[in-house]
């Protein structure tokens, strides 16, 4: 609903509201007549049963002639009041509906963005698994070209095997809720894969930046 069609949707509920109103005042003001009038007319009735004088009569004849008017015109303004009253309802109604309709676009609308968005968590959850499979791969090939020295240093007792792998890999999807958040929180480096493999692979590093290519013979020949 736009703001315009809000705007003379409320200015009509509004005058509605002030006929309703006023039809009502009208209906206490003519209930309060009908009473009057009805007592009088009860007098005039009883005084004209006494005494079937000319002037009794009359006034019976008056008063009887102003309580119906006074029922005509309460009747009016009743009828006038239950059409305003259904007409203030059906407004009601038809703002309900459309605040409805609102409220299920603006659901409509999200549930296209979850869409997007989980689409999006698929591709990311796939491309996860992926490069997980493909970084134990890569960690199997790194233990196996690591020599034997430095293999149990980096590898053994799982400092860089799969359950160190596991454990942070878990850790990082505890943080989108997927999987219960552990009790305690890791070291920092334990709390990405990249920290992990980086910590626990330095002294191959380390070693491999050191080695030294030796300085050829005066006699070699390329």
């Amino acid at each position: 609903m736009s703001a315009t069609t809000r705007t003379r949707t409320e200015d009509s509920r509004h005058t509605l509201a002030m006929q309703q109103a006023a039809l009502q005042g009208q209906i206490d003001k003519l209930l309060r007549e009908m009473a009057d009038a009805t007592s009088n007319r009860n007098r005039a009735i009883a005084a004209a049963t006494l005494e079937a004088s000319k002037s009794n009569l009359t006034t019976k004849d008056q008063a009887t002639g102003i309580v119906v008017r006074l029922e005509a015109e309460l009747a009016a303004a009743r009828s006038a009041l239950v059409t305003i009253e259904s007409d203030a309802a059906k407004l009601d109604e038809a703002r309900r509906i459309a605040a409805e309709r609102q409220r299920l676009k603006a659901a409509a609308n999200a549930l296209r963005d979850a869409v997007k968005l989980a689409a999006d968590a698929d591709k990311a959850a796939l491309t996860f698994a992926e490069n997980f499979a493909a970084l134990k791969q890569a960690i199997i090939n790194a233990s196996v070209a690591t020599p034997a020295d430095l293999r149990n240093q980096v590898f053994a007792h799982d400092l860089l095997g799969e359950q160190a792998l596991k454990s942070t890999a878990t850790w990082l999807l505890a943080k989108t809720g997927v999987v219960a958040r552990p009790l305690f929180e890791p070291t920092d480096y334990r709390q990405t894969l990249a920290a992990l493999v980086e910590r626990f692979g330095q002294p191959v590093t380390a070693a491999a930046n050191a080695v030294t290519t030796p300085a050829k013979p005066a006699n070699w020949e390329d």
